[in-house]
């Protein structure tokens, strides 16, 4: 196949996140009653966020109903964004080349204080950069449409929305679940591994030419 057309998940791809900091750091917040079940309880309201069933009043509200009574709404969006890194500035520059070759979109599941923590951050550290609208012909984040990887009217929500066909699209992902549910539907699944930059991963150009199918 020739790979027109890159679908992009956005944390641990394009955006570098450490997720077992925000836990432990959650972690820390719970009461003691609710030790052993905060993490599912908390993957429950994270799952409702993501997709904008709760403002981000009542995600924090919800945290803080498992939290001591000293935390403050403050520490609980502390905590959340304490997962977010940044964007390597090789990456920007990356990016900038991959459009040279190919049309490109996000699908992410994310939530609102997250997207606000990350246009800050490309305010400060990225001045010349208006990311989302530079590199992408679209973004799709999860709270703004109602769904969430890896259901399959998500991607097809995505797929019909920019006009794509799946067999000339390349979907990356760092979770196979989400990789397995692009192959189904007919795209090009490709899982980035932990500790693989994607702009180590694909050169520019190089999915412009025939490209086998990945296995995950």
């Amino acid at each position: 196949m020739t790979a027109k057309n890159i679908l992009f998940d956005l944390g641990n791809v394009l955006i570098d996140l450490d997720i077992p900091e925000t836990f432990r750091k959650l972690r820390a917040l719970i009461d003691d009653e609710y030790t052993e079940s905060a993490e599912e309880k908390i993957n429950q309201i994270v799952s409702r966020y993501e997709r904008g069933e709760l403002s981000d009043e009542l995600f924090i509200n919800a945290i803080l109903k498992l939290s001591k009574r000293e935390v403050q709404a403050g520490d609980v969006i502390d905590a959340w964004n304490a997962m977010l890194k940044g964007i390597p500035v090789r990456r920007m520059e990356w990016l900038a080349e991959m459009k040279k070759h190919h049309r490109m979109a996000v699908l992410s599941n994310t939530n609102d204080l997250h997207i606000s923590w990350v246009r800050s951050y490309l305010k400060k550290d990225h001045p010349d950069c208006d990311f989302e609208k530079v590199f992408f012909e679209k973004i799709f984040y999860s709270h703004q449409i109602g769904c969430r990887k890896p259901e399959p009217e998500c991607f097809q929500k995505v797929l019909n929305e920019l006009g794509w066909r799946p067999q000339d699209t390349v979907f990356i992902d760092d979770l196979e679940v989400n990789v397995k549910a692009a192959d189904e539907l007919g795209m090009t699944g490709m899982q980035l591994m932990p500790d693989m930059p994607v702009e180590e991963l694909i050169p520019p150009g190089s999915l412009t030419s025939s490209l086998p199918h990945t296995e995950t």
